[in-house]
């Protein structure tokens, strides 16, 4: 059994760093991923949208691509579930099992601000799992909505920025009074109650708009998991 654990840009094997982990970025995007432990040099390139081919010590064995599928030698190694995927990279889960031909082939750790994998199988599929993964190396803590990884944001957290929510405000207690008082005109409702209802949805309103925000923004970085379009700066 090997396990190898990447803690920033070290490469662990136990209490023992091993080796390096180096991504090179081309705006938002993931150029290259590298990973070396000991003698073993895992690189993975991007050949396209999607699409990362793994080259050991430079020579091409096998490519990673959506939903972190791995092709190696030949043999295909993916995780149990797409559901189980999307919990890892959200945050929801901090184990994620990758299967191989009915069996567990590698299983991915994470803990503080590490993460681990572990195989029986084939050591160099885990080093390829930690550079795809590692920038999940922390557990979920609310990140910014534009924030992505290799298959999604941990845990997105959409908030207004303070000028849009002014904004909106704004608009909703006097687009409120407007109606209060045109309502005051055609119903028994006294105006001052109009103006406190107005008041009152001034701040229901920007509420709303930012749960209808988390729930978009939930939904794109469950897109962008399943795409697997890899990037920089936790994003891919």
């Amino acid at each position: 059994m090997t396990t190898y654990t990447v803690k920033g840009n070290q490469v662990l094997r136990g209490p023992d760093p091993v080796g390096s982990y180096e991504r090179e970025n081309d705006g938002i995007r993931t150029r290259s991923v590298k990973v070396t432990a000991g003698s073993t040099t895992i690189e993975m390139q991007r050949r396209s949208s999607g699409r990362f081919e793994i080259l050991r010590s430079g020579v091409p064995v096998g490519y990673e691509e959506r939903g972190l599928r791995i092709v190696y030698e030949g043999q295909v190694y993916e995780p149990e579930s797409r559901r189980a995927l999307v919990h890892f990279v959200n945050g929801s889960e901090n184990r994620l099992v990758i299967m191989s031909m009915g069996m567990e082939a590698v299983v991915v750790e994470r803990s503080q601000d590490s993460i681990s994998a572990t195989s029986d199988l084939n050591p160099d599929v885990a080093l390829v799992c930690l550079g795809m993964l590692a920038p999940y190396s922390r557990p979920a803590v609310a990140q910014a909505v534009t924030t992505y990884s290799p298959y999604s944001r941990r845990r997105a957290y959409y908030r207004l920025s303070p000028g849009l929510r002014a904004a909106s405000i704004l608009v909703s207690i006097f687009g409120l009074m407007l109606l209060g008082g045109l309502l005051n005109l055609y119903l028994p409702i006294p105006y001052y109650v109009s103006v406190i209802g107005g008041f009152l949805l001034a701040f229901v309103v920007p509420a709303i708009i930012g749960v209808l925000g988390r729930k978009r923004a939930m939904r794109r970085a469950e897109e962008v998991a399943m795409e697997g379009d890899g990037g920089g700066n936790k994003a891919r």
